[in-house]
C-alpha cells in the first residue's frame, strides 16, 4: 500500500532534487580518488584525501542545519510539516554516515580492496 506524502518544499523543489543525486556523485568521486588517487604524479594525496574527508564530515550536518532552521521554514510546504523534514533529514543522516564510514575504512585500509 503506497502512503501519500506532501512536497517538502513549494518553491526551489528543482533545486532540492538535485542534492541528492549530487551527493551520490561526489561520494562516487571521493571513493575513486581514495582509491586510484595514489597513481596521480604530484598531488598530495593525503592531505587531498583529508580536506576531502573533511568536507564530508562537517558539510552535511551544516546543511542539515540551514536546512532545517533556515530554509525550511522560509520554503516549506506548511502542509508537508517539520515532522516529515525531520524524517527525511533522518533517512540523510543515516546515509551520510554510511558514506563517511565507508570512505574512512577506505582512506585507512581497513576495507579489503
Amino acid at each position: 500500500m503506497a502512503v501519500e506524502k506532501e512536497d517538502l518544499y513549494l518553491t526551489g523543489k528543482t533545486l532540492m532534487q538535485w542534492f541528492g543525486p549530487i551527493a551520490v556523485v561526489g561520494f562516487a568521486l571521493s571513493v575513486w580518488f581514495i582509491m586510484d588517487g595514489k597513481n596521480f604524479a604530484g598531488l598530495n594525496y593525503k592531505a587531498i584525501c583529508q580536506a576531502v574527508g573533511a568536507l564530508w564530515v562537517l558539510m552535511p550536518p551544516l546543511w542539515f542545519f540551514y536546512e532545517y532552521f533556515y530554509y525550511f521554514p522560509r520554503h516549506g510546504n506548511p502542509k508537508a510539516g517539520f515532522g516529515q523534514l525531520k524524517a527525511s533529514q533522518d533517512i540523510a543522516a543515516k546515509v551520510w554516515a554510511s558514506f563517511l564510514v565507508i570512505l574512512a575504512a577506505l582512506f585507512t585500509d581497513a576495507f579489503p580492496k
